[in-house]
Formats: C-alpha cells, structure tokens, sequence
C-alpha cells in the first residue's frame, strides 16, 4: 500500500497551478470567512453580562486621578457588557462596576495579563437609596490591592499568569473601582467567580497553553533529530523559529515571568520585544531559504533583508524607546512580513509545498490581523481574540512542517507502515550520499575519457595519434602472436604536400590534411580498421587479421577515393594524391612491432621513388 505524501494527503491528484491556486483561494477564504463571523459573534459574546459584574463604566484621563477625585467626577461612561478595549492607549483608565456579594472566596479576573498596573479598591455604600456618584466620596473603603506585570510575580495571591485579585470572604463589598496604567493595549475583559469556578475554567485554559508548547516543543524535537542525521540548513532555520515563537507566546501570556524572572519584572517588556524579534528573523529567514527567494523573487529578497534589518534595529534600541512604540512598530511589521511572504508564495504557487507554506502564512496572517485589531482596541477581548494569534502561530507551524515534509519526501512514494522515521531518514541521507558518490565517480570517469580522448587523439584531424598508435601496434601484435594470425600495416603520405603548404598556406595545407584524414576513416570499418595520424602529412592504418592482398586491395580503394577528392580553395579546385607502403606478418612471441614498420617504411619509400600516387608492398 502506498502511502500519501502530506501534501497529496491534503490536495489529491494532479493539478495544475491554475486549479492549485483555485483551491488555495477557496480554502483562504473560507477561512477568513470564519475568522470574520467569530470576530463578529464574539462581539455580541463580550456584550453578555458576566455573573456577579453589572452597570460597568469607565473614565479615562492623562494625570493619575486619585480615588476621591474620580468618585466625585461626572465624567463616567457606560458599558455594554464586561469587556473593553482601547488598545495602545497611555492614558489612567478608571472603571466602576457594582458587584454580586457572596460569603465566599471570589476572584475577579482580568483575561489580559500585560497590563502594567493595576489597582482595585472595594467599597461598601453608606447610603444605599438614591445615591449620586458625589455622594460615594462617603462610601467605606474596603480592601485595596495592586497588581500588575511591572510588580514581582510574588505579590499575586492568585498564582496566575493572568491578573486576578482574591476578594476577601464576607466582605461584602456593593462595588469597585479598577484602576488601570499600562504601556501595552489596554484590555480590560471582567469575571467574577467563586475560587472553584475560576480553576474550573481556568485549568482547561492552562492544559490548551501547555499543549501548544508541547505540539511545538515536539515539532522542534522531531525536527531538531532530522537535522542532525540530514544537516539540511531549512531544519534548522525551522527549528529556531519554533524555538522563537515559543518563546513569544510563552512570554506574552506570562509563563516566563512566572516561571524564569518572578522577581524580575523589569525584564518582561524586553522580553517580548527580543521574542517577536527572534520570530521576525527566523520565520524571515526560513522562508528566504524554503521559496529561495534570492534566486526567484530578488525584489522580495532584498525586501525581506530590509524587513530583517528593521527587526535587528528596534529590537536592539527598545531598551531606549517607549515600549509601546516599539511593540505597534514590530506588530506592524510582522504583519508586513506575513502580507509579502504569502505575496511571494501566491507568485511561486507552483507545487504542493509552496502551496502548504502559502496555507501556513495565510493563517498567520489571520491571526496576526486578529492580534492587531485587539491591540489597537478595533475588537473586543474575549476568549477567540485573545487565542487567535495563537491559534494562527500553531496552524502555521504545522503547515510549515507538512511543507518541509512535502518538501524532502515527494520523491519517495512507497514506504512500509511500520518504518521506524528515523531509520526511514537515515536511509534517505545515505541514498543521497550514494548518489553523490556515484555522480562524483562518474563525474570522474568522464573526465578520465576525455582527459585519455584528448591524449591519444590529433587535435587537427580528430584522429588517433601518433603515441596511441605505439600503443596499439603493440597490443595487437602481441595478440597475433598469440593467434597466430596475420597482421598488415599501411603508411600513407600525402604527395607533394611541402608544395600544398608553399604554395597555398598552411591553414590550407591543415584543410588538406583534414579532408584527407575524413576520406582514409570514411572507407574504414574502425572495428577491425584503425586509422593514425603518423606524424606530419602521414597516416598509418592498423589492420587486424588481414593478409598482405587484402591489405593491398584495400590501400589501393584508399589511393583512389583520395585522387577523386576535389578541395576547393581561394576559387580553385585542389587534387591531391597518396603513396602508400603496405608490410603485413604474422608475428612471433619475440617480434617487435619496429619491424613491422620499417617493412612498410620501405615500401612506402619504393612508392614514392616510383613515382608517387601508388601501392607497393
């Protein structure tokens, strides 16, 4: 049974990038389509009214009001439901709301867990009919607290990553007022509950954060095995943007705080800057190397080097800029990130991995779209917007490694159910090494032919020369010996060829040569038949088990093709002729081949004193 790929598991049977793109388009807006409808439920879910909270304001104002003062002003605005959001806002937010008493332990919860400061007082009403908002300057002061993501983790009662403030038992406060001073987005999404209803919701919450860390931890580990056994650099890059990314997330809810600097809050704002950095870089520099943007989208290329520099920079000066300035510039620019690298994969949409990577940055950037609409207090606060962003990180992680799957594996289509991944990995590595080896051997080979071509080959001819020639009259006479058979030579020298040079040039006289060498090896069988250039205007030819007739019949068919050539030059016609000497023997086992020649020296010798344009033997 053969096993799919991810990306054939995914999209199915062949497409074309016009049917891919049509796909991809339909399953994009699909899912914008859904991000759009909860957006917009979520909005009427952040208008219900939450148990124990009710007739919420607030007030907003550049100086640090006390609480006598912003009792007694009249500037307070009503709110519908219990979540609000401003997004980067520097202003002191105040908020009144009336609560539900109870005899027990309550919690009041606030879901945003970047806020800086923030201050809750309790009061009790002296005067319960008819009371106006200047005549609470009256009210009894019950409890204050102050918590906040600028104070040490160990002032909480509540050990919480988000903010929540233990009501004292039978305190029986009529209302609060929550003071609000933070450089982040101003969030603020209310809940009141008893101390076993919040950890009764809350926990599941904790187990989804902690199962998105474990899913990318275990990504990263799986992929941190596979570079090591393929040093591929796309592992790499891919684990240091889990890596990143994790730590983002970890740092943006709070748990490295809890976890890593309790004591030392100081060091959460740099922290998130230096995570969303981190994800910047890497997540850039992943997808540089997966759609080898370099090499086909240069102009997105160097885009992306600016966008990397633009990180490298605000994340290196935050420690002196305001840190919501820092943070919107980051969030605006990841945004720009995922906009232009799904840009680039929409251009490269040419196969399944592409494909995948272009899913994966779309959720990212639905996500991220999420994330900067609540930050900029363009959509509530509530349990959607707040775990888009990391919702939107997730899918796009594991995407990115049905990518990288797709990727390495689309080549191997057939694999056992039960192969251990890491076996199947490392046979994929030495296969890939084998290849190289066999590429690099027969790399070497051809060059060993051509470097031996080019040794024993005249360049002027193209015809075997004069040292594979004492080459090969060796070996073939030691193999005559051996078969005691008859072995015939002929050495053939061009007639008057001083003249042809004198007379018409020696770039002529090389025309004539090459056209007299063309004629010799076009009447040979060059199995049985070899042709030599001899040295000079001569030629020789090996004939293997060919006796001295033969031999001679087949130099005169030589002599005669020769005469009938005609060479046009400068607007004449050239004819040339050949004298051929032809010696043939059966050799001894003590023969050598200098004898053999020297017969046909001297025949060739006879040949020429006779006249020239002849056989003799």
């Amino acid at each position: 049974m053969s096993i799919l790929s991810p990306g054939e598991w995914l999209f199915r049977g062949k497409m074309t990038r016009r049917q891919s793109t049509r796909q991809l388009a339909s399953l994009v807006l699909r899912f914008f389509i859904v991000v759009a409808a909860w957006c917009g439920s979520s909005q009427i879910l952040a208008q219900e009214s939450a148990e124990g909270i009710s007739n919420l304001h607030y007030l907003a104002d550049e100086s640090p009001l006390d609480a006598e003062q912003v009792m007694a002003s009249g500037q307070w605005t009503a709110l519908p439901g219990q979540s609000v959001n401003f997004g980067f806002d520097e202003r002191w937010f105040w908020f009144r709301f009336d609560l539900a008493g109870g005899n027990e332990t309550q919690i009041l919860q606030l879901k945003y867990p970047l806020l800086d400061q923030v201050t809750l007082y309790l009061y009790r009403r002296n005067n319960l009919d008819g009371q106006q908002d200047q005549d609470r300057q009256q009210d009894l002061l019950l409890h204050s607290e102050t918590l906040g993501f600028d104070r040490p983790f160990g002032e909480r009662k509540v050990e919480d990553t988000l903010l929540a403030f233990q009501l004292p038992p039978n305190l029986h406060a009529d209302y609060a007022l929550l003071q609000v001073h933070t450089n982040s987005s101003v969030q603020v999404s209310l809940s009141l509950k008893s101390l076993s209803d919040y950890w009764r919701g809350r926990l599941p919450e904790i187990a989804a954060e902690t199962a998105f860390h474990a899913i990318l931890w275990a990504m990263l580990a799986y992929n941190l095995m596979i570079f090591g056994l393929t040093r591929h650099p796309s592992f790499l890059l891919y684990c240091l943007s889990i890596a990143a990314t994790s730590f983002m997330m970890a740092t943006l809810n709070g748990w490295t705080f809890r976890l890593l600097w309790p004591d030392t809050p100081a060091i959460n704002d740099l922290a998130i800057i230096a995570g969303i950095t981190a994800t910047e870089v890497f997540a850039s520099l992943f997808g540089i190397y997966v759609l080898r943007l370099n090499v086909l989208l240069p102009a997105f290329y160097r885009l992306f080097l600016v966008y990397i520099a633009a990180a490298l920079l605000s994340g290196a000066v935050s420690p002196l800029l305001p840190y919501s300035v820092v943070a919107q510039f980051q969030i605006a620019l990841g945004f720009a990130m995922a906009l232009t690298a799904t840009i680039a994969g929409l251009r490269l949409l040419h196969s399944r991995d592409v494909l995948l990577y272009f899913i994966a940055l779309s959720c990212l950037l639905a996500g991220m779209l999420i994330l900067i609409l609540r930050s900029s207090g363009l959509v509530p606060v509530n349990a959607f917007t707040i775990h888009a962003a990391e919702a939107g990180y997730l899918l796009q992680v594991i995407f990115l490694g049905l990518s990288i799957g797709e990727r390495h594996l689309k080549e191997r289509r057939a694999r056992l159910a039960a192969q251990d991944v890491i076996i199947a990995m490392q046979r994929e590595t030495n296969e890939a090494l084998e290849h190289k080896v066999r590429e690099r051997t027969a790399d070497l080979q051809r060059a060993n032919r051509r470097l031996h071509e080019e040794s024993t080959t005249d360049a002027l001819t193209q015809v075997r020369n004069r040292r594979h020639f004492d080459q090969q009259i060796e070996v073939l006479c030691q193999a005559a010996a051996r078969s005691q058979q008859s072995v015939a030579l002929l050495l053939i020298d061009i007639d008057h060829f001083k003249q042809v040079n004198d007379t018409w040039g020696h770039q002529n006289g090389d025309i004539v040569l090459r056209r007299v060498a063309e004629v010799l090896d076009q009447n040979l069988d060059n199995k049985h038949q070899r042709l030599f250039r001899y040295g000079g205007e001569e030629f020789a030819v090996l004939l293997e088990n060919t006796s001295q007739n033969a031999a001679l019949a087949l130099a005169e068919t030589l002599r005669q093709q020769v005469a009938a050539m005609r060479i046009r030059i400068a607007g004449e016609v050239l004819k040339t002729t050949i004298s051929t000497g032809v010696a043939a023997m059966v050799p001894e086992q003590n023969d050598s081949p200098a004898e053999l020649c020297h017969v046909a020296d001297q025949a060739l010798y006879r040949a020429k004193n006779s006249g020239r344009n002849r056989v003799m033997a």
